[in-house]
């Protein structure tokens, strides 16, 4: 995960098409996922190898909570009104700038 992004157009383009992307704290577009989504892809402390091994392994082998965290993860931009992943982009940069996400 990134230590600093003002803002990751990789995950939201992932996000946006239901992938579940493992992600620090610093990214905005993971700012406002519901739990217990946020407690598995967000690693609070980015340097910590470990934990960010862990949440990727879990993803990898539990296919049933992969498919589940990717129709969450795309939830939440489609609550924004947003199916493409481009627009996704958008809004989210937009949401996170006014402190929305």
């Amino acid at each position: 995960p990134s230590l600093a992004d003002s803002f990751n157009y990789v995950v939201a383009d992932h996000f946006a098409r239901g992938v579940p992307v493992v992600v620090s704290p610093f990214v905005p577009c993971a700012h406002g996922l519901p739990e217990p989504v946020a407690s598995l892809l967000v690693v609070d402390d980015p340097a910590d190898a470990g934990a960010i091994a862990a949440r990727v392994r879990r993803l990898l082998v539990e296919p049933d909570t992969r498919r589940a965290v990717g129709r969450a993860v795309r939830a939440h931009v489609e609550e924004l009104g947003v199916r493409n992943a481009a627009v996704a982009r958008r809004v989210l940069v937009a949401a996170s700038a006014r402190g929305d996400t």
